[in-house]
Formats: structure tokens, sequence, C-alpha cells
């Protein structure tokens, strides 16, 4: 249909042809061309024909697939441009996607100093952002403080953000930060005030996982294994699994990342090793290449034991999954450890 609209559609319809580029791009993602998409917006943006107050709008889209892919390096290309052309042609909106896409890759890459500079002013000028931007953005901002062992700042900005959800009545951001405040909470070690917000909240499941960073679809999950249970551990396995292969078939391997590495968590505290250190090699395999970190680092020392485990074990051999632990190994920090998950299974201690 995009290609259709873009056949049919006359050359000045500006807008709408951003819309079907979008659509065209996306869809190619999803089915594994990427390269493709990246061809597709590339072209558009070395046509002089295209006014520059359009521009924006396709590399908002190029920033979007490239974050699907789990190519940061594009993505702070693109949106570092995007934010530039924003800033100069006066676009609020378009500096508000630049600044999400710049402050979340900087987050997940654990250049903390970065991603707060773009973030806060995120937030600060939410009014004129998008606001399920501003959301995603806000709980990264607040994980930053958690990063710090700042506990009460990371839930004061979480609580400020909400309020501003509920007073202009956008229902759908506002559920965005009640289910990240769950995981806010259960990251501060306190399952049992988790529970009582997760009881609280409505939907987890608010659209499918598209190119934002936090995925409310597993903050349950994560809820599931914090639990510890046989019962529980089984109930996320199947969640997970069931998840990766979905997320497998449309590439999201931003998503996977997270998904193979909570699945790895998961058969740890299920006593099966091997299992464990393969599904944790397979999500470093796909976030090297874009440098994610703080994906594993937000998962305390359950995840620091785990990959300590999988960097002494032989039969890894890809030498770039080994240089990605180390990387994310040196991220681990004291703050990390004070505010780790609650897991009821204790952590086996790493091999001397």
């Amino acid at each position: 249909y995009g290609q259709r609209a873009l056949d049919q559609l006359p050359p000045n319809a500006l807008h709408i042809r951003t819309v079907a580029h979008a659509v065209i791009s996306g869809s190619l993602q999803m089915q594994g061309e990427f390269n493709k998409a990246v061809e597709m917006l590339s072209e558009v943006l070395d046509d002089p024909t295209w006014p520059d107050h359009i521009r924006p709008k396709i590399l908002q889209s190029l920033s979007a697939i490239a974050f699907m892919e789990g190519e940061l390096p594009r993505v702070m290309a693109a949106s570092q441009e995007l934010l530039r052309r924003g800033q100069r042609l006066r676009l609020p909106t378009m500096v508000g996607f630049g600044s999400y896409f710049l402050g979340t890759g900087h987050y997940l890459r654990d250049e903390l100093q970065d991603a707060e500079e773009y973030l806060l002013g995120l937030v600060k000028n939410r009014d004129l952002a998008a606001p399920s931007y501003v959301a995603h953005g806000t709980y990264a901002l607040a994980c930053i403080h958690l990063a710090r062992g700042n506990v009460s700042d990371a839930e004061q900005i979480m609580e400020t953000v909400k309020l501003h959800f509920l007073e202009i009545g956008h229902s759908n951001a506002y559920r965005i930060l009640e289910a990240a405040g769950v995981e806010l909470t259960l990251r501060t070690g306190d399952l049992e005030e988790a529970r009582r917000k997760s009881a609280r909240v409505t939907q987890f499941d608010l659209r499918p996982p598209i190119w934002f960073w936090y995925v409310p679809q597993l903050t349950p999950i994560k809820l599931l294994l914090a639990e510890g249970t046989p019962e529980s551990l089984a109930a996320a396995r199947t969640a997970l699994e069931v998840m990766d292969e979905q997320m497998g078939k449309i590439h999201r391997k931003t998503v996977r990342i997270d998904v193979l590495s909570l699945l790895s968590l998961v058969r740890d505290a299920q006593g099966v090793e091997i299992a464990a250190c393969d599904k944790l090699a397979e999500a470093i395999a796909l976030a090297e290449p874009g440098g994610f970190i703080r994906n594993f680092v937000d998962l305390g020392q359950p995840m620091a034991n785990l990959l300590t485990r999988l960097r002494v074990r032989s039969q890894v051999s890809p030498p770039g999954v080994f240089q990605h632990v180390d990387r994310i190994l040196d991220a681990f920090d004291a703050t990390s450890t004070r505010h780790p998950p609650t897991w009821s299974t204790e952590s086996r201690t790493p091999p001397t």
C-alpha cells in the first residue's frame, strides 16, 4: 500500500509522501531488508527537490528503523542531523524526536552524561514534544538518576511528568510511565511495592514493541523472574520464548537483546547454566555491533555474575562477543550493584 500511495500521490503531497516512505522503510526493516530501507530513505534525502522542512520527517524514519535494527551508530548520526535541522527550522516536535533518539541512544551505550543533556531538554520542553517520546525519555532519565544512586530524584521526575500527562489528558503516555514505575520500583529492590503498583496498572501491552527503548510487555515478566518460584520462572520462560520468536520474525533486534538477556537469567535461575550462557551469547552478539551496554548493566548483579561465567567459557569463541562482554563488565559499578532487581533465587558465585 505504501508503494501504491507513492505511485498515485501527486508530487506536491509532500507530507503524505513522507508517511508512505515511513511505512515502506519500516516494512522493509521488518522483512530483513534494512539496507534496502536505508537506501530508499537516503535517496530521498539526496534529492534536492525535497524542501528543508520535510527532510526531518525522513530523518525521523531513518532513526526509527535503525533503532529497531540495533544500529545505534546510525541512529545517533541520523538523529543528530534531525535535531540540528529541527532547531534551525524551529520545528519543536522534530527537536523532540531528535532529543529522544540521542538521549536514549547515549543511555543504552552507557554514555550517561551525554544522555542526560538530551533527555533533560526533552523533558523540559515536554509541552512541545510528542507525549509518547517524552514518556519513554522520562523513564530513561529516571534510570540515569537510579544509576547514580539518586532514587528520590528518579521517582520525582517520574511523578512530575505523570502529573503533566494527567493534566493534559494524555492517557497513553500516562500509562507508559505507570508501567515503567513498576519496573523502577522493582529495580530499587522493593518487590512488594512493585507488586502493589503492578496490580494498579491497567495495561502493560500498550502497543507492539517498535522503536521505543522501554518495552512495557517485559515488566510483568521481570516480576515473574523476581518471584523466583519454579512456577513463575516457568511462566517467564514461556512468555520470553514466545516473544523472542515473534520479535525474530519481524527483526526487532533491539527488543531481542532485552528478551534474550532476561531469558538467560531465567534459565540460570532454573539451574541450566549452559542454556543460560547460550542465550546470553545470542544477546551479546546482537548488542555488540550497536554498542548496547545498559540493557545488561540494568539487570544488576545476577547479570554481572552470568557474564563473568560466559567470559570464561572457552566454547564461546567469537571475539566480538568476548570483547563486548568485557565492555559491559567494565560498566558495572557500585551503583548498579546497590540497586539491582530483586531475584528470589540466589545467583551463583562466578568461577575463579
